[in-house]
């Protein structure tokens, strides 16, 4: 099976996932979906729907993140986008899975996924959050990812995936692609 697919056929919720061995008093994580995006390319997708919003396997991209979340028993969500944010709703409220609450945030000031970040976090009593990006196919099993972040007592935990393909050009937008990804051959 192919990475893309296995990353689908996890977060959709097949796999059954086994619950983190959780520290005693360590409350369920809080999670964290960032769905702001700007147009940078100018791309079709980007003038039809938030790219959030994209249809893959006749589903919202960003619900592969929230059944990934769900299956590793998170309860509450929250969607921090941009301007877009109001468009999110109504579509993710027919994909919520059974048993996950999602709350919007709206970044009014183009902050970037930081501040939205910190506001979503700044009164939320738990401790540990977990964050995505609202158009990654997560294939990694959270639940095991989370007791060992517990078992490490680390500040931070982060996934990061290590590409086989050379970065791309960067047409002068990004001048740092080239010096900061490392291409595997």
């Amino acid at each position: 099976m192919s990475d893309s697919l296995q990353a689908l056929h996890f977060a959709s919720g097949v796999q059954p996932a086994v619950p983190p061995v959780r520290p005693s008093g360590r409350a369920v994580p809080a999670g964290v979906i960032l769905a702001g995006s700007f147009p940078w390319d100018n791309a079709a997708f980007d003038r039809l729907l938030p790219r959030a919003l994209v249809p893959v396997a006749s589903r919202p991209l960003i619900t592969y993140g929230m059944a990934w979340m769900a299956s590793c028993g998170l309860t509450s969500v929250t969607v921090c986008g941009n301007r877009n944010t109001r468009l999110l709703a109504p579509e993710l409220d027919r994909h919520t899975p059974a048993g996950l609450t999602l709350t919007y945030m709206s970044d009014p000031m183009p902050r970037g996924s930081a501040g939205c970040l910190a506001d979503a976090v700044a009164n939320e009593p738990r401790d540990t959050v977990v964050v995505i990006d609202s158009t990654a196919l997560p294939n990694v099993d959270l639940s095991a990812l989370l007791t060992q972040h517990w078992a490490s007592r680390a500040a931070a935990t982060l996934v990061v995936h290590a590409s086989r393909l050379p970065p791309p050009a960067s047409r002068g937008r990004r001048p740092w692609a080239s010096t900061c990804s490392t291409a595997r051959r």
